[in-house]
């Protein structure tokens, strides 16, 4: 018993000399004794002091958060919660709940709002990197988020079971309650604790996207009685014999109104919204020793200040003028990792009965990424076995015997995502090994679009032309590319700069 008693001190000791690998910054790893005095979660609520209700024509609008404090912020452990809801009964979210958020920024506040990550079309590439990075199974199960709408999209029932958890909440007043993080945010993502207190506290804003973009929506399911009695499914408090009794839908409606608290069904195109409320980020907090902060403020006064490297994005948008596209990225970053690519219709992408920022058809034939006159990638996207196997060896995906939800089956047809590397070291994050762009070397993209005509078939029996597949042009498409990159915030006694 002695001995044991003696190991648990000496462990005890050496726990006590313990700094996470969190809070170890260049030139401050030396161990400080209890690093770490307390860990809490603190709520920062959003401007919001109401409800927002956003239309299909609503002007932009934000929400943000002022995230501030003597403290660290653990951004990994932290997460966003939001209260919805839509004004139909048989609506459901376009992908995600990422579907609301249409751009992201994170700035400070305390130096004239000095940008230091902005992600657009935040929904779209969400979209894109969780089809890639994780099985149907896993978006199965992550129903507090609202993946479990995403999987298989164009399939009903999925649609029916996304239709009932955001609309059909007994005794809540059709709100549901999604919890989330902001995974694409290298800043907020970061490996390292946050130093708050360094940077005089960060302001996170999120653009929301438009009623047409976050939700899929048929007005003929509206006022259609065995839908919206199949999407409600066994939480219905009715019998089948009851249902079947009724007479007319003026009968189901009442039911459904004292059951569910909502209002009358409305086929309206243009009354398509939604509501949010109580949106809140709920942060874990580091309070650390004096020594400790006094160790990080040395170094912020150290010729070489402290400094945090993190990977983000950079959208641009192409519209194709003829079939063969030349593009090039104005872009001069010292680090490109990997560039992500789709193409999405806008006939498609703000069609209310559209999945808008998660269908991705394939309208390309051929990709080549040039820088000066070498050729970093040739693509043959009409054999797609080309293209996929690509897109899985730039996302490290290739060879794994963990699936992702984009299979072969399904890649052609809805879930065509393009990913190029342009790592020497594929995967290998912690080293900055990717493609330089500056000093004249910007990179060139040229495409090939497919130009199929439109396939009708004349019924035998009559004259009636009957259309089978809807063919598309070039100028109806537009290409959505992501360059992913490494920036570099350094925080110094002579402020904060960022390079990247």
């Amino acid at each position: 018993m002695t001995n044991y008693i003696q190991d648990m001190s000496d462990i005890q000791s050496q726990l006590q000399e313990i700094v996470p690998r969190a809070a170890i910054y260049k030139g401050t790893n030396k161990s400080i004794d209890s690093t770490v005095h307390k860990t809490e979660y603190v709520t920062y609520p959003s401007n919001l002091s109401h409800v927002l209700e956003i239309g299909t024509t609503s002007s932009e609008q934000k929400v943000h958060f002022h995230v501030s404090g003597n403290c660290l912020l653990d951004g990994k452990n932290s997460y966003f919660s939001i209260q919805l809801k839509t004004n139909k009964w048989t609506s459901c979210l376009s992908g995600d709940i990422s579907s609301l958020f249409k751009r992201l920024t994170i700035s400070l506040p305390s130096s004239g709002n000095q940008i230091l990550e902005d992600i657009q079309e935040y929904n779209v590439l969400s979209s894109m990197i969780q089809y890639m990075s994780g099985s149907d199974e896993d978006l199965e199960t992550n129903w507090y988020s609202g993946q479990s709408s995403m999987v298989g999209n164009t399939r009903e029932e999925n649609m029916e079971t996304s239709r009932l958890e955001l609309n059909w909440n007994p005794g809540t007043d059709g709100w549901r309650t999604y919890t989330f993080a902001l995974n694409l945010s290298g800043l907020l993502q970061h490996s390292l604790y946050l130093p708050l207190f360094l940077l005089n506290g960060i302001k996170i804003e999120l653009t929301m996207s438009s009623a047409l973009e976050a939700l899929h929506w048929d007005p003929t399911n509206e006022n259609d009685w065995e839908s919206v009695l199949r999407a409600v499914n066994h939480r219905f408090p009715l019998s089948d014999d009851d249902i079947d009794g009724m007479n007319g839908s003026d009968v189901i409606s009442q039911q459904l109104k004292s059951v569910y608290r909502r209002e009358d069904p409305d086929d309206t195109p243009n009354s398509l919204t939604y509501t949010i409320r109580h949106f809140t980020f709920h942060a874990n907090v580091i309070w650390a020793s004096s020594e400790y902060m006094d160790r990080l403020r040395e170094g912020v006064n150290s010729s070489k200040g402290l400094s945090l490297f993190f990977d983000t994005y950079r959208f641009n948008i192409i519209q194709p003028e003829s079939p063969y596209v030349q593009f090039s990225f104005t872009e001069q970053l010292q680090n490109l990792r990997t560039v992500l690519m789709c193409t999405l219709m806008d006939s498609h992408r703000f069609a209310q009965n559209q999945h808008s920022t998660n269908f991705f058809s394939s309208h390309i034939n051929n990709f080549t990424f040039r820088i000066g006159s070498r050729i970093f990638h040739r693509v043959d996207n009409t054999q797609p076995a080309l293209s996929y196997v690509n897109t899985l060896i730039a996302m490290n995906r290739f060879n794994r015997y963990r699936a992702n939800s984009v299979t072969f089956k399904n890649y052609n047809r809805e879930r065509n995502v393009h990913v190029f590397n342009f790592e020497r070291v594929i995967g290998d994050h912690e080293t900055h090994s990717g493609v330089d762009t500056r000093d004249g070397k910007l990179l060139r993209l040229e495409l090939q679009f497919k130009n199929d005509p439109l396939v009708e078939l004349i019924r035998k029996d009559s004259s009636v032309v009957s259309t089978i597949r809807r063919g598309y042009s070039y100028n109806e498409v537009k290409v959505y590319a992501f360059l992913r990159f490494a920036r570099m915030v350094n925080i110094s006694g002579a402020g904060i700069g960022d390079s990247e």
